[in-house]
């Protein structure tokens, strides 16, 4: 086992001792040898000018309660959790690209049920933010509008161009006895103003648009089908309109509807507008009589928007008050739109009130305020509506465009339809068998029986049962078969960036893994020894050996033999993962990842096998990746033995025998078929989920375990199975 050395540099000569004591004994203060592995900006400060609770993002424990919260993460989507990691990384160019942050919503059902105080969906809103500024044509204008010392010259702008029209075609105070606004300005110098704003930013968004819809497609089907589009645009038009998924967020119900209100008010009012601006130009009456069908429109688009923008200030007001923080971006837009709908309600009513004194100006500074609105359409929250329409279109398209008879069902599926050989059918055949024998049937063979198998199934009330799952699990034909189906993906010509980055590493120093792997460049940014990761380490309070701190020592130190003792011991492999580390660094560093790095590199390099934790590795890939691999899920529910754990007590077996009728009560069972049934995952989700294994780099880890283990086991003497049941006992 490994020491902690609580000594200093020679340089040092001497102890210094603070009086702070772990476990009894002194800990030394290590001379500072802080530095940043990481070339990239600090986590998610690129966000922080579009976000003011991005400083959040450090105590992040990566642990998903976001994307479980998240009714709008489908089976497919890890969001929120995919993106708050993109964050912490740094890459703001991906995320800016990213469809699915248009899914989200802000309803706060994540940001209230996060066990670390974080709060995604303000990040996501940031990223919108972000994704519109990087998408505006101009980009320029982008920042006028929405920066809070520039915005004002937009209705600078509106208020100088406004006056000249009306200078040189109305009366800025007419003169009469009924109020007319269109003595003020006339209609059809009003009219070719409005049209020639709407026009340009009309203009400006498509071609933002069109950037994004390439951007969203970046990794999508290329093939061109129109009558696919319109199917795929009707459905997202639907979808938006409705804010149909809205509704699957079960906190804050009333913003859904403010949302709505506000959606559904400007279209309403530019709906209104276009067809008063056509009667016009047609030479029809106006204005229209207050029961008039527009003009019944024009009021309910009206007391819609200012009842939804009044809610979601409100709620933004509730938000600041719980220490959630909305940003310039936020604001502006919603008082904007907000002044223009009270003020519109405010101008009817002084018009039949016959207050010209108050009507005419307030008229002006309504126009002003609806000609920056319209101005910077392309650049405001107005254009969420726009690039959410596209995601959506996007997703939908790309997903018709793939179904395909032959791609819907993944490979192994469709090996399980023909039957293996009648000498080898039999379930005693394939289940008794070990490793070793199974090894000298096909892959054709082994895969067809035990999808044949595993699809066998017999009545269960109105559903049907299926006995030889949990019999497959972990067995030697499930582990030859993954194995096969590994080895087959990893040794494909054209390999994935990730294979040949491992494949360097193997040959590189240990040293050039820390300052190059992804992972543990970003989980040290400038530690300063101060001890705090290991004061609050669950595994260092139980396990005596293990210190976080002299892990983070060690890898600092450039010193091959002290990275490479630690590799090959069981230290490396008693963390947790419980991110107490991460949530109480004062530095922003997450020794919980850097763990996970060096995990890695072990069993890249071999050294897991020196230790009996790490030589465990082999029979957990095919616990936990055996599931994953084969049902997408880490665990199968009816594993436990309450046998094995004694320290559950006796509720514990008890509940273990009545497993059966407790999945029946619920409807659920992770071997029955049905809405609540785990048996499998639809064959699609399961084939992109083992492509995301293999091009993520977890296929070629779990065949360089494969290959460790049978060296290790022909060195001992001993079969695979012997070897699987040694190490997966042993310690």
């Amino acid at each position: 086992m490994l020491k902690v050395r609580n000594e200093v540099s020679n340089a040092t000569k001497k102890d210094l001792d603070y009086g702070w004591r772990l476990r009894g004994r002194v800990v030394t203060v290590l001379q500072d040898r802080s530095f940043d592995l990481s070339a990239s900006k600090p986590s998610g400060s690129f966000l922080a000018p579009y976000c003011r609770d991005v400083s959040t993002l450090s105590s992040c424990l990566q642990c998903g309660a976001c994307t479980a919260t998240c009714g709008l993460s489908g089976e497919a989507s890890l969001l929120p959790r995919r993106e708050i990691t993109y964050v912490q990384l740094g890459l703001d160019e991906r995320l800016a690209d990213c469809a699915t942050i248009w899914n989200c919503y802000d309803c706060g059902d994540c940001s209230d049920r996060c066990p670390s105080g974080v709060r995604p969906g303000r990040v996501m809103a940031g990223l919108r933010h972000l994704a519109i500024e990087r998408f505006a044509c101009p980009a320029w204008m982008a920042k006028v509008c929405t920066g809070p010392l520039t915005f004002f010259l937009v209705p600078l702008f509106g208020a100088s161009l406004l006056s000249l029209v009306i200078a040189a075609t109305g009366s800025f105070m007419p003169q009469g006895t009924a109020v007319r606004y269109s003595a003020m300005l006339p209609h059809l110098p009003l009219c070719l103003l409005f049209f020639g704003v709407l026009a340009a930013a009309f203009t400006s968004l498509a071609s933002s648009v069109r950037v994004a819809w390439r951007a969203f497609r970046r990794s999508g089907h290329r093939t061109r089908n129109a009558k696919v589009l319109l199917f795929a645009l009707h459905k997202a038009c639907l979808e938006v309109l409705g804010h149909t998924k809205f509704s699957s967020c079960e906190g804050r119900r009333l913003a859904s509807w403010a949302h709505r209100g506000v959606l559904w008010g400007v279209l309403a009012l530019l709906l209104v507008s276009a067809v008063a601006a056509l009667t016009l130009a047609t030479g029809g009456a106006y204005p229209l009589s207050f029961d008039h069908p527009l003009k019944v429109l024009a009021n309910l688009g009206s007391i819609a928007l200012v009842l939804g923008s009044t809610a979601q200030i409100f709620k933004r007001l509730g938000d600041e008050r719980s220490d959630t923080h909305s940003t310039f971006f936020d604001w502006s837009f919603l008082f904007a739109v907000w002044l223009c709908a009270t003020t519109g309600v405010a101008l009817e009513l002084l018009r039949f009130a016959d207050l010209g004194a108050i009507a005419y100006p307030m008229y002006f500074a309504h126009l002003v305020i609806v000609l920056s609105i319209l101005a910077s359409l392309p650049f405001t929250k107005l254009a969420h509506g726009a690039y959410r329409l596209t995601a959506i279109t996007a997703s939908h398209y790309d997903a018709k465009l793939a179904e395909a008879p032959a791609s819907s069902v993944s490979a192994p599926r469709r090996r399980s339809t023909s039957a293996p050989p009648s000498t080898v059918s039999t379930k005693e055949t394939f289940l008794d068998l070990d490793q070793k024998d199974l090894s000298t049937f096909s892959d054709a063979t082994l895969a067809a029986a035990y999808y044949k198998l595993r699809d066998e199934s017999v009545p269960r009330g109105d559903r049907r049962h299926y006995p030889n799952i949990q019999k497959l699990y972990g067995s030697a034909l499930e582990r030859e078969k993954d194995r096969r189906e590994i080895r087959a993906l990893v040794s494909q010509p054209d390999k994935p960036e990730i294979h040949a980055w491992y494949e360097r590493a193997a040959s590189e120093t240990l040293t050039w893994w820390i300052e190059n792997h992804m992972v543990a460049r970003h989980s040290l940014r400038s530690c300063m020894f101060c001890g705090m990761c290991t004061s609050v380490c669950p595994a260092a309070q139980y396990y005596e050996e293990y210190n976080p701190r002299f892990i983070v020592d060690v890898a600092l130190s450039r010193d091959e033999e002290r990275i490479e003792e630690l590799l090959a011991s069981d230290i490396l492999w008693l963390c947790g993962q419980c991110g107490s580390c991460k949530a109480r660094c004062t530095r922003d560093n997450s020794i919980m990842a850097l763990v996970s790095s060096l995990r890695c590199l072990a069993e890249i390099k071999g050294f897991h096998l020196r230790s009996a934790r790490g030589r465990q590795q082999y029979a957990a890939r095919h616990l936990w990746g055996g599931n994953f691999w084969n049902r997408a899920c880490s665990l199968y529910f009816r594993n436990p033995n309450p046998t094995q754990h004694p320290d559950f007590g006796p509720r514990h077996a008890q509940f273990y025998e009545s497993l059966d009728s407790h999945y029946e009560t619920l409807g659920a069972s992770p071997d029955m078929d049905g809405v609540f049934g785990g048996r499998k995952v639809p064959p699609a989700t399961l084939k992109e989920l083992r492509r995301c294994v293999h091009v993520g780099g977890t296929a070629f880890l779990w065949n360089t375990l494969e290959d460790h283990a049978a060296d290790h086991a022909a060195s001992l003497g001993l079969s695979i199975d012997e070897y699987l049941a040694k190490v997966a006992t042993e310690g």
